[in-house]
C-alpha cells in the first residue's frame, strides 16, 4: 500500500533524527532526475537531508521561500511517501529469509516514483494571488529503506521524502505542487503492486488478488499473516477508543491522532536477531520447514498458474468500465481497473502503450481518452437534433394554444377558488413544446419552478388534439411523479425498453433529463421515428448522469437545442426568505444563498459525525411526518435510517413489536468491482440487465455456489429452477447484485420500494407508510404517497424495500417535502449540483448540517464535473497530407448519397453511416491511422454544423 503525509520544517530536524527514524536502518538513497543535477551521487548525508527538508540547499541557498507563521519560520520540507510490502512477502523476505524480495522493494518503489516524476511533479508559482502550475517532470527524493514496524514485526516499507521542490523550464526553483500526487495516491499505489506483484511471480511464486488490486503470495498462511500484524490492530482499537472519547473530532482527525498515540520509539535489536526471533514467533503458528517446502509446491505446480489474460482485452475491459461513467475518462480510471484487472501480468507502462496503440481509443488530450463508439453515440444525437429541425408535422398552432392555456387557467381557478395562472416561463414551455416544428426540444425548468403542472398543461390540450403523449424518465420516482401530478401515462426508460414500446408518432416527455447518459437517449431516440417528437425537460443545475456524459448539458451549452427556461420558482413561494435562497442558487450566486442562509441560522455545524446525525434526528423528529432528510453516502442513509427509526420506536410513532422480514438490498457494485469474485457471497440475488446464456434480462438469479478459482458463481433460476454457471470474470457487467438481509419493519413504518414490479404497480424510490401488518399472513398493508394503498407480502412477493426516513441525493432529486434537512459532509466532498438539489428539496424551510460551514460555502461553489466529446477539437490529424486526403475521403464519401437512398427518420446523415463509409475507404491503407481519420471526419462534418436556431420569444 502507499500512504502520502506532509512533513513541515518545523518537525523536520526532530522528527528525522530524534528517533533517527530514517537514518538508524538504512543510509538511504536520493533519487529523482534533480539528484544528479544537484550533484547528490551514492548515500544520503545527513547534513545534505536536513539542510534540504529546511528549503536550503548544498550551497546555502534557500530553494523556495518559506512560509511565515505566527512566531516562526516554517517550510513545507516535502510529502512522506510510504510504499507498505504486503504483509505475506515480508513473511518471505524477513521470515524465510528471501532477500531478492527485497531487491525487487526498491525497484517497484523507483518505478511508481518513475510514473509520479513523469505525469505529477509539478512547480507552483504564485503572483499576486494567482497560483500557477507547471509540469516539470523532476523532483528530488530521499529513499529509505525499513524492515520493521513500530511493534517489531516483520515490515517491509520504503520512505521516500520527495522534497518540497521542482525546477521550471527557465531554471527556476519552485515550491512542488502535490496536489495530482495526492489525487492520484491510489493509483500510484496499485503501479507499484502491480510492479511488485510482477517481479514476484517471476521468482516462482504464485499470487492471489483481490478486488481492491491487493495481493499476497498464494500459500502462506493468514494466521501467519495475522501474528505479524500487530501495528493495524493497536491503530484500529486505539481509534475506536479515540471515538468515544473525542465525540466532535471528525474520522480523519481520531485516525491520524491514533496512528501517532500507538507509535512507539524504535528501539530495535540487530536484524539478525529480530529475524530469530520472528522465525521463534512463525513456528508457534506453523511449520516453517513445511511452508517453504508447500511454497515450492506451489511453485513447481505449473497448472495452478493463473493465465495470462490478453493485454487488449484487458484495455477493452478497462475502457469500457471507465467510459460507462464518463465520456471522456481520464487515463488514471482507465489504467487503475487495468492494473487490477492483471495484478503481476503487466506493468502501468505496458498497459499505456497497449491503451495508445488501441485502434478504437481516442486519445483526446495528453491525459485522456475516449473511444470511437462514444464520439458516434453522442454526435448521433447532435444530428437527432440537427437532422429534426422543422420536421415535425403535427405541430399545434399558437394562438390556439394560447387560447386553451386561458381556458386551462380558468378552470383550475375556479376549482380551487384562488388565482392558478400560469408563469411566464410555464407559458413558454407549454407553447414550446405543442407548437415547435423540431422533432426534438429542451425545457430547462430550474429546481421548483413547477415543471408537473405545465406538463398537466401539455397533457390536456394534446389529448383535445389526438395527440399521445407519454412519460419517460431515468428513475421511477420521478416517472410516478410525473403520472401523479400531470397523469401522463409514464414509465422508466428501462421500462419502457424493457416493454418494446414503440415511441413512433407519439410526443415524449423525458422528464430529469440531466441524469439521462448518451446511451439511454439513444435507445430511445432509436424507438421514435419523423413523426414523433422528444422533449427534454430538466435542470443543468440538478445532479448529472450516473451513466456516461452531460448530453443535457451539452446539447444547451453549445446551442445545438432549442430550449426555452422556465426560471420562476414557485415551491417556495409561500417562505420568501427560503425563496430567497434558491432563487441565488438558481442563479449561481451560491455564496450570497449560503451567506443568508447562515445569517437564517440554517446552518449548523458539528464536527463529530456520531453528534452530527443525532442532531439531524432530533430535527426531523420535530415533524417526522412531513420532513425528509437527504444526504450523499449510502452509509450515511443507512446509520440515519437506523438513529430516526429507533427515536422514532422510543417515542411510539413506530410500534415496538417488529416483525422480520428477508430483504434485498443493492450491493451497489459498480465499475471494474462487479467483475471480482469475492465480491459476490452465496446467496446473493443476481438480475440479469440483458440476455445471454443464464437466462433472460430482468431474470432473477440466486448464487448457489461460487468457484473463486475460476472467478464464476453457479446460479439458480428462482423461477423456472433452471440451473447455469455465469463467469462473473467475463459478465460481471451483465448483473445487478443484491444481498440479502433481515430487516425490522413495524406499523408506522416509512419504506422506500427499490426496485420497479409491474406487478404491484411500484416504482424504485417511490415510499409508503405501513398502516398493518398480518401476523398470520405477513402480509403489509401500505399506504402510498399518492394515496393507493397497497398489500404484499415482503417474504414471498416482493423483497426489495428498506426505511425511507432519510434518501440520497439521487433518490431525492425530482422529490419534495414540506421539510427538507441536507447533511453535507465536506469530508466526502460536496460539490453545486449536490447541495442545489439538497436544499431545493422543501416547501417551507430547509436546515443544513455539515461538519465544516466555511468547506462547505467553498467546496458547493464547485459545479459536478462530467466529460463529453462535444467539449474537444477532435481533428488531430498528425500531417497535413493525412488532412488533405481524408477531407478528400469525407467529401467522397458526403456526395456519394443520392436523396433517394438517404433514411427519413431523426438519423439520416448521421455520423454513424458516414464513419462506416469512411472506414471501408480506408482499411487496407497502411498510411492512415484510423483513429486519426475518424477524428478528422467527426470534426468536418458535425461540429461546426451544430448550431441551433435557439429563440428569444
Amino acid at each position: 500500500m502507499l500512504s502520502m503525509r506532509r512533513v513541515n520544517s518545523g518537525q523536520a530536524s526532530s522528527y528525522y533524527t530524534a528517533d533517527d527514524y530514517y537514518l538508524s536502518e538504512d543510509k538511504g538513497q536520493w533519487y529523482g532526475s534533480l539528484a544528479q543535477k544537484m550533484g547528490f551521487t551514492g548515500g544520503i548525508k545527513e547534513d545534505d537531508f536536513i539542510s534540504l527538508v529546511q528549503g536550503v540547499d548544498p550551497k546555502g541557498r534557500f530553494t523556495v521561500q518559506s512560509k511565515i507563521t505566527k512566531d516562526k519560520e516554517e517550510h513545507t520540507a516535502g510529502v512522506d511517501f510510504t510504499f507498505s510490502a504486503p504483509k505475506s512477502v515480508s513473511v518471505a523476505a524477513l521470515v524465510l529469509g528471501d532477500e531478492r524480495l527485497l531487491e525487487i522493494q526498491d525497484r517497484a518503489v523507483k518505478h511508481a516514483l518513475d510514473y509520479y516524476e513523469e505525469h505529477y511533479a509539478a512547480a507552483r508559482t504564485t503572483v499576486n494571488r494567482v497560483t500557477e502550475t507547471e509540469q516539470t517532470h523532476n523532483m528530488l527524493a530521499a529513499m529509505f529503506k525499513h524492515v520493521g514496524s513500530r511493534e517489531l514485526d516483520p515490515q517491509v516499507h520504503t520512505h521516500c521524502v520527495v522534497m518540497n521542490m521542482s525546477v521550471k523550464e527557465n531554471g527556476d526553483v519552485r515550491a512542488m505542487d502535490f496536489g495530482e500526487g495526492f489525487m492520484n495516491k491510489i493509483p500510484l499505489g496499485q503501479i507499484y503492486r502491480s510492479f511488485y506483484a510482477k517481479e514476484i511471480q517471476n521468482l516462482g511464486y504464485q499470487i492471489e488478488s483481490d478486488s481492491k488490486g491487493l495481493f499476497e503470495i498464494k500459500g502462506i498462511p493468514q494466521e501467519l499473516i495475522d501474528e505479524f500484524s500487530k501495528r493495524s490492530q493497536q491503530i484500529d482499537e486505539r481509534f475506536e477508543e479515540l471515538r468515544q472519547e473525542h465525540p466532535n473530532k471528525n474520522y480523519s482527525e481520531l485516525r491520524q491522532q491514533a496512528c501517532i498515540e500507538t507509535r512507539k520509539v524504535k528501539d530495535e535489536p540487530p536484524l539478525e536477531v529480530l529475524a530469530e526471533q520472528w522465525k521463534e514467533r512463525a513456528n508457534e503458528v506453523v511449520d516453517l520447514s513445511k511452508l517453504t517446502e508447500k511454497l515450492q509446491n506451489i511453485s513447481n505446480d505449473k497448472t495452478q498458474e493463473a493465465e495470462r489474460p490478453d493485454i487488449n482485452s484487458i484495455i477493452e475491459k478497462a475502457v469500457r468500465v471507465a467510459t460507462e461513467t464518463e465520456a471522456v475518462p481520464k487515463v488514471e480510471d482507465i489504467l487503475m481497473p487495468a492494473l487490477k484487472f492483471s495484478v503481476g501480468q503487466y506493468t502501468v507502462d505496458e498497459l499505456q502503450v497497449a491503451l495508445d496503440n488501441h485502434k478504437e481509443v481516442v486519445k483526446m488530450s495528453d491525459r485522456s481518452y475516449t473511444t470511437f463508439d462514444v464520439i458516434q453515440a453522442e454526435q448521433k444525437i447532435v444530428d437527432a437534433v440537427i437532422n429534426g429541425r422543422d420536421k415535425y408535422v403535427n405541430s399545434i398552432a399558437e394562438d390556439k394554444i394560447r387560447e386553451e392555456v386561458k381556458l386551462y387557467e380558468l378552470l383550475k381557478t375556479l376549482e380551487a377558488n384562488e388565482d392558478r395562472s400560469l408563469t411566464p416561463g410555464q407559458k413558454e414551455a407549454v407553447l414550446h413544446i405543442l407548437s415547435s416544428k423540431d422533432n426534438l426540444i429542451a425545457i430547462q425548468g430550474d429546481a421548483g419552478t413547477g415543471k408537473t403542472t405545465m406538463l398537466d398543461v401539455v397533457r390536456t390540450i394534446a389529448e383535445k388534439e389526438n395527440k399521445e403523449i407519454v412519460g419517460l424518465s431515468f428513475t421511477g420516482k420521478a416517472a410516478s411523479e410525473i403520472q401523479d401530478a400531470s397523469q401522463i401515462r409514464s414509465n422508466t426508460i428501462d421500462g419502457m425498453l424493457a416493454n418494446k414500446e414503440s415511441l413512433a408518432g407519439k410526443i415524449i416527455v423525458v422528464d430529469e433529463a440531466s441524469l439521462v447518459s448518451i446511451q439511454k437517449l439513444n435507445k430511445v431516440l432509436d424507438r421514435c421515428d419523423e413523426h414523433s417528437k422528444v422533449v427534454l425537460i430538466g435542470d443543468t443545475k440538478q445532479l448529472q448522469s450516473i451513466g456516461q456524459g452531460k448530453i443535457f448539458q451539452s446539447l444547451q451549452e453549445r446551442d445545438i437545442v432549442d430550449t426555452v427556461r422556465m426560471p420562476e420558482v414557485i415551491r417556495q413561494r409561500s417562505t420568501p426568505e427560503y425563496k430567497s435562497v434558491v432563487d441565488k442558487l438558481g442563479k449561481r450566486n451560491t455564496a450570497d444563498a449560503f451567506k443568508e442562509l447562515d445569517s437564517q441560522n440554517k446552518i449548523i455545524t458539528i464536527k463529530s459525525r456520531d453528534v452530527r446525525l443525532m442532531g439531524i434526528c432530533d430535527e426531523y423528529l420535530k415533524d417526522p411526518k412531513n420532513t425528509i432528510v437527504v444526504t450523499a453516502s449510502n452509509k450515511d442513509r443507512e446509520d440515519l435510517n437506523n438513529i430516526i427509526r429507533n427515536q422514532l420506536v422510543s417515542q411510539g410513532i413506530v410500534q415496538s413489536n417488529p416483525n422480520n422480514f428477508v430483504t434485498r438490498e443493492s450491493k451497489n457494485l459498480t465499475g471494474a468491482d462487479r467483475f471480482y469474485i469475492d465480491r459476490y457471497n452465496k446467496h446473493d440475488v443476481l438480475i440479469l440487465n440483458q440476455d445471454n446464456h443464464a437466462g433472460r434480462a430482468g431474470s432473477e438469479h440466486r448464487v448457489i455456489d461460487i468457484d473463486k478459482k475460476h472467478h464464476s458463481v453457479k446460479l439458480l433460476d428462482t423461477k423456472t429452477g433452471a440451473i447455469s454457471d455465469l463467469s462473473i470474470k467475463k459478465h460481471g457487467d451483465q448483473v445487478q447484485a443484491y444481498s440479502v438481509r433481515e430487516r425490522q419493519f413495524a406499523q408506522g413504518d416509512k419504506i422506500i420500494f427499490l426496485k420497479n414490479d409491474k406487478g404491484l404497480d411500484v416504482k424504485n424510490g417511490q415510499t409508503a407508510y405501513i398502516s398493518a401488518i398480518d401476523e398470520k399472513t405477513r402480509q403489509l398493508s401500505v399506504k402510498m404517497e399518492n394515496g393507493r394503498e397497497l398489500t404484499f407480502n415482503p417474504n414471498t412477493q416482493y423483497k426489495y424495500i428498506g426505511h425511507a426516513y432519510a434518501i440520497t441525493d439521487y433518490k431525492s432529486q425530482g422529490q419534495t417535502a414540506k421539510n427538507v434537512i441536507y447533511h453535507a459532509d465536506t469530508d466526502k466532498k460536496v460539490n453545486f449540483n449536490q447541495a442545489y438539489v439538497g436544499i431545493t428539496r422543501g416547501k417551507d424551510s430547509v436546515v443544513i448540517y455539515t461538519n465544516d460551514k466555511a468547506k462547505l460555502t467553498s467546496q458547493a461553489q464547485e459545479s459536478q464535473k462530467k466529460t463529453s466529446t462535444l467539449d474537444y477539437n477532435l481533428a488531430r490529424a498528425t500531417s497535413t497530407t493525412q488532412q488533405k486526403k481524408l477531407e478528400e475521403i469525407a467529401a467522397k464519401v458526403a456526395t456519394s448519397r443520392s436523396p433517394e437512398n438517404q433514411v427519413s427518420n431523426l438519423r439520416k446523415h448521421s455520423v454513424a453511416e458516414r464513419l462506416k463509409d469512411v472506414k471501408e475507404h480506408i482499411h487496407d491503407s497502411s498510411d492512415y491511422n484510423l483513429p486519426e481519420h475518424r477524428r478528422m471526419l467527426i470534426e468536418n462534418n458535425s461540429i461546426d454544423q451544430s448550431r441551433s436556431k435557439n429563440r428569444e420569444r
